[in-house]
């Protein structure tokens, strides 16, 4: 009995050595599909597939590019022209503009003509060219000696030399003679120094001046023209200095 057991077991391992051997030879070379396996062990592959037909269906439809709606064009309004108010004349409008005030009278006797144009027989002074016939361009020949206005005549400090000072002059030439302008009596005495005598003057140091008669020249009129002579009144018509006396 006991060797009987025996080969009884031997013959089992040698049937069992066999079948691990054939086993063994006969495994596929090829990767098993798992269509035959129960449903547990396709499970994994079957969730893989679904999400990756979820995904591509999700990728379908974040494809699809959405309708842009088409823009409201909004129309252009349409401008009407301003109506341009008619404006009707005020009172304050129409009336004429109002004249500027006449400007008063200076204080100051000979003022007012001093700023006026100097016309002597219808000559218009020019002040500028005076001044040059005055001192010095305009010479007369009288008793056989030159005379010039300046010499003669002081116009820049009151101070009397050979005749009275015309400093000032423009201020008192229309008070010498009554009835005669200040041109007037200017022009006169240069023509007609004779016709009126003027008065004596005092010198800073006290000295009382009086003037000889016919002292100036009378001949004037030979060397000087109606233009000239109008020159020379329009420069002595500015002296319009305060004079002491």
């Amino acid at each position: 009995m006991p060797y009987r057991l025996f080969y009884i077991v031997f013959l089992m391992g040698l049937f069992v050595a066999a079948c691990g051997r054939v086993a063994e030879d006969v495994q596929p070379d090829f990767a098993p599909t798992h269509t035959a396996l129960p449903r547990a062990a396709n499970l994994e592959d079957e969730t893989e597939s679904e999400m990756a037909a979820d995904t591509g269906e999700i990728a379908a439809e974040s494809t699809e590019v959405p309708s842009t709606p088409e823009p409201t064009v909004t129309p252009e309004p349409t401008v009407t022209p301003a109506e341009v108010p008619t404006e009707v004349p005020t009172e304050e409008a129409t009336q004429p503009p109002t004249e500027a005030p006449a400007a008063e009278p200076s204080e100051t006797p000979g003022a007012d003509e001093a700023s006026e144009a100097v016309v002597w027989n219808g000559a218009v002074g020019d002040p500028e060219v005076g001044d040059l016939w005055f001192n010095g361009a305009a010479s007369a020949n009288y008793r056989g000696t030159d005379w010039e206005c300046h010499i003669c005549h002081s116009v820049t400090e009151p101070v009397p030399l050979n005749g009275p000072y015309l400093y000032g002059i423009a201020n008192i030439a229309g008070d010498r003679i009554a009835g005669m302008s200040a041109v007037e009596y200017l022009g006169d005495s240069i023509l007609n120094p004779g016709n009126f005598e003027a008065p004596p003057q005092t010198a800073s140091d006290g000295t009382l001046h009086e003037w000889e008669e016919g002292l100036m020249p009378t001949n004037w009129g030979t060397y000087l023209s109606d233009q000239d002579i109008a020159d020379i009144i329009a420069y002595l018509m500015q002296q319009t200095q305060e004079r002491p006396e």
